[in-house]
């Protein structure tokens, strides 16, 4: 058996917590070797959860001084692609959280270092990983569903809504923008993973919250066209008052529908799949959150 990949986590926030997940999960894959932070406290708390002795709070040393094979980015937005481009060109392999980075230019330029040096680059969609998911990828391939006509996605919150904290999220000059690329960028990505890819679209978003500033909205609404001309239509907030956080996807074939609805609690959920062979809905899909984590690891 191969050595544990060793591991820089660049970044100790919220979302460092579900990578810190797999880590400990899976340590016959994944070795976290050191964790940097501009919040030393933060990084400190997070090493401490794995037994992890190596602090930073610059980047580049960690990546200079410790031994690695890759580099876990889940820092903000902004910082994306210029500790992607460093960990590439010193011969590591990155996984960078969503979103990739806050511009195009970022991105194109991402791919070409990762090519140049021959490594891996993966982005954190980790939704394309969970088990309901997976399943209604089944069903949509296997045809059940005949010719996919339309799909719809939903993601909304009352984050903003109930706090009045100014976070860097509410920055679009940092996060890239604001509901749909902090948050229903995951739902856009299903519907290119579970129906096609998207050729076309028409979007419109609404900035209704002071805090949210330089090009960063709080509502959204956009209308797709698919590749083989399914259509598509995503709604997307986080300034929803009295609501509760969730999410939705609905998938419409010829022959039948594929409907999901993950739960606030769960973070995902069951998927019921209905369709013209199937007179009563089938038992519903199991969330399977250990396989997803084992898929997210070996990826």
């Amino acid at each position: 058996m191969s050595e544990p990949l060793r591991v820089g986590l660049i970044g100790a926030g919220s979302i460092a917590a579900k990578h810190l997940e797999v880590f400990a999960a899976h340590p016959q894959r994944l070795r976290l070797a050191a964790v940097c932070d501009i919040n030393e406290t933060a990084a400190r708390a997070a090493a401490a959860a794995l037994g992890v002795e190596r602090v930073f709070v610059d980047f580049r040393r960690m990546l200079d001084e410790v031994e690695l094979d890759a580099v876990d980015i889940c820092s903000v937005h902004d910082v994306h692609a210029e500790q992607a481009i460093a960990a590439a060109r010193r011969g590591l392999h990155v996984l960078v959280e969503k979103p990739m980075a806050v511009s195009m230019e970022q991105c194109v330029a991402m791919v070409a270092e990762a090519r140049k040096a021959g490594v891996r680059l993966m982005v954190a969609q980790n939704q394309r990983y969970k088990a309901n998911y997976r399943a209604i990828r089944n069903v949509v391939r296997s045809g059940e569903l005949g010719r996919i006509l339309c799909a719809r996605v939903e993601s909304q919150s009352a984050r903003a809504a109930r706090s009045s904290e100014r976070s860097w999220l509410f920055d679009g000059s940092r996060a890239g923008g604001g509901v749909v690329i902090s948050l229903a960028l995951h739902r856009v990505d299903l519907l290119r993973f579970l129906v096609g890819e998207i050729r076309r679209v028409f979007a419109h978003c609404r900035t209704t919250d002071p805090r949210y500033v330089n090009g960063a909205e709080n509502w959204a609404t956009a209308l797709f066209e698919f590749e083989d001309g399914a259509l598509g239509e995503m709604f997307a907030t986080n300034g929803a008052y009295r609501t509760v956080w969730g999410e939705s996807l609905i998938i419409f074939g010829e022959n039948g529908t594929v409907h999901a609805m993950p739960t606030l609690v769960s973070y995902s959920g069951p998927a019921m799949i209905a369709s013209s062979s199937r007179p009563e809905p089938p038992p519903p899909v199991e969330l399977g959150e250990k396989d997803r984590k084992s898929r997210y690891a070996r990826a």
